[in-house]
């Protein structure tokens, strides 16, 4: 698990982000430029070209 601190504000003008039951922190989440793939510890956010989908991470 790298975590890459990266203090970059993340605008949304040509993307949609919906984030309902999840909370997008970029302080406890993990940015990952390579494959255009935000994974947040709470929440997973994968970004497909323009789309972006929360799902609630379930305890393993």
């Amino acid at each position: 698990m790298n975590q890459l601190n990266i203090m970059t504000e993340f605008t949304s003008k040509s993307y949609e982000f919906t984030s309902k039951s999840c909370e997008f922190t970029s302080k406890s989440a993990e940015f990952t430029s390579k494959s255009a793939e935000f994974t947040s510890k709470p929440c997973e956010f994968t970004s497909k070209p323009c789309e972006f989908t929360s799902k609630p991470k379930i305890h393993e």
